[in-house]
């Protein structure tokens, strides 16, 4: 008759195994956590920085000092939630408080050659601007109803008055030229790729047609 012999195998428990499964778990469940987080509430900062890299703009570290002209405004506390940049051009979403309300504004800053007084194309079909809060004296006579024009200078005020500049901006958008600076107000609209392109080219347009000013600022 065969015989059978029936040999009985110990395992030891080890503690190494155990601490590489648990590591293995944990960086699965990480993965995991990137992926789903890419695909739902962190897509809108995904699609910002593939649209950035492939426009060459560098996107800018948090917390982040506020770039100018936004560095003048004082009568709200003001703070960049996603800033990007080339340098000559700069992207900016912000988060504010005024009057107990939580706000976001969406701006574009292009670097120009004129210097300018700060004056301002002021969006009539928005209750709440950007350039509010720069706090400057209205020229209600040259104003129209699609947009009040805003200024410390009379004289450019009426400079801005006599442009294309109106013509061009849609009624929703707001435009304030200082130093050498413009900056586009569109807190109206998304803060997403397809408007970054429509609001670039739309700034080239207003700096072609930009009248000229002096270097008086009066």
């Amino acid at each position: 008759m065969p015989v059978f012999v029936c040999e009985i195998i110990t395992y030891q428990f080890s503690w190494l195994i155990l601490l590489l499964l648990v590591f293995l778990l944990l960086v699965s469940v990480g993965m995991y956590t990137i992926v789903v987080r890419r695909a739902t509430t962190g897509r809108h900062w995904v699609a910002m920085q593939e649209w950035a890299r492939q426009h060459r703009f560098r996107m800018v570290s948090l917390p982040a000092p506020l770039p100018p002209p936004l560095d003048r405004i004082a009568d709200m506390t003001v703070r960049p939630t996603i800033v990007a940049t080339t340098g000559t051009v700069t992207l900016v979403r912000l988060e504010s408080i005024f009057d107990e309300q939580s706000l976001v504004w969406h701006a574009m800053i292009h670097e120009i050659e004129s210097d300018w007084p700060a004056t301002a194309l002021r969006p009539g079909a928005v209750t709440r601007s950007l350039l509010d809060h720069f706090q400057l004296q209205s020229h209600a006579a040259l104003s129209t109803e699609r947009f009040e024009i805003i200024g410390e200078s009379r004289r450019a005020a009426q400079a801005l008055a006599d442009s294309s500049e109106r013509a061009i901006l849609p009624a929703d958008i707001g435009l304030l030229l200082i130093d050498r600076l413009l900056l586009i107000d569109f807190s109206a609209r998304p803060f997403d790729p397809i408007q970054f392109m429509r609001i670039m080219a739309m700034a080239q347009q207003l700096i072609a047609h930009l009248p000229q000013m002096a270097a008086t600022k009066k």
